[in-house]
């Protein structure tokens, strides 16, 4: 997996566990 692949899962995970 790439370090791009990574950011891009956190990121929606991040927005997800938000829920802005």
């Amino acid at each position: 997996m790439d370090q791009t692949e990574l950011s891009r899962i956190f990121q929606i995970l991040g927005a997800d566990d938000r829920e802005d």
